[in-house]
């Protein structure tokens, strides 16, 4: 009993299946059936007639591991900027959480040649002749303070700091 077995050959009807259902997307496993073949052969036969669609990845040098140096200086710069940034912050906060009175509001307007006056009823103020609110006169001098790039102003009782 002869115990070679007999090869199989690949017909040019059989490349052309392999090639048409393989890039239709269909399973090793599905072309290996069709063909009476194992799906080993299936593959070996993609790698010889270069039909895949993708080679297989390269593998990567592995990158070298930092040292306990190294780390501990990395923490050390990223607790220096994380300092720097709180500090920057709370500058920030502080700056724009300071409080003036109305009446300091009124002196600076008045340094821009802007004049406001207190009504007979003591319930609105005039600027040019014209009734405005304490709201109304703080947001005129905040817009009037951000086209000169200062901090606004903020005033208890009229803004909700």
């Amino acid at each position: 009993m002869n115990m070679r077995q007999t090869r199989n050959k690949w017909t040019e009807e059989n490349i052309y299946y392999l090639k048409t259902a393989y890039l239709e997307g269909a399973s090793l496993k599905e072309i290996a059936g069709q063909l009476q073949r194992s799906v080993s052969a299936v593959n070996k036969a993609l790698e010889r007639h270069h039909l895949r669609t993708h080679n297989r990845m390269e593998r990567l040098p592995a990158l070298p591991r930092p040292t306990v140096q190294q780390i501990q200086q990395k923490k050390r710069l990223e607790a220096q900027k994380r300092q720097e940034s709180l500090r920057k912050v709370k500058f920030h906060w502080a700056h724009l959480r300071k409080c003036v009175s109305f009446e300091h509001v009124l002196l600076w307007l008045r340094t821009q040649k802007i004049f406001v006056t207190k009504s007979t009823s003591d319930v609105y103020y005039e600027m040019n002749g014209i009734p405005n609110t304490q709201h109304q006169i703080l947001l005129k001098a905040n817009v009037l303070r951000e086209q000169h790039h200062l901090p606004i102003f903020q005033v208890k009782g009229v803004t909700n700091a």
